[in-house]
């Protein structure tokens, strides 16, 4: 039986990244633990993670304790999410090959690219 007939997945949104669709597990299983998220680009979901899309929390940091916390624990979150994305070769190509379509820039937008990619996921569910 697949991963996501195992999980009952629920599709959250279908080609949030070109090829690509987001999903929840809704049972609980040793590979894919309830209520984490997951990318799939065929059958089995590619990358599963724990925590929710949400976009990185912006403010004044140097004036606002409580935003600088909400963005702390973003990025702490983002960091352990990261761990997430390491895959085989191909599967981290077709990955970032749909990022770039996506809008995804190196050079623009630094090193960090699952702070990108959460920020970018976020915003795709915000619009729909």
């Amino acid at each position: 039986m697949c991963l996501c007939c195992a999980t009952k997945a629920k599709t959250i949104k279908k080609n949030i990244l070109p090829g690509y669709n987001l999903l929840k597990g809704v049972i609980d299983h040793p590979d894919w633990p309830k209520d984490f998220y997951a990318l799939q680009q065929r059958d089995d979901p590619d990358f599963i993670w724990e925590f929710k899309v949400t976009p990185e929390p912006k403010g004044n940091f140097n004036r606002n304790k409580a935003a600088y916390l909400r963005w702390a624990k973003w990025a702490k979150e983002t960091e352990v999410m990261e761990k997430s994305f390491q895959s085989d070769p191909r599967t981290g190509y077709d990955l970032y090959k749909a990022s770039l379509k996506a809008g995804y820039r190196p050079k623009r937008d630094g090193f960090r690219f699952v702070y990108w990619l959460r920020n970018h996921l976020a915003q795709k569910l915000k619009r729909s």
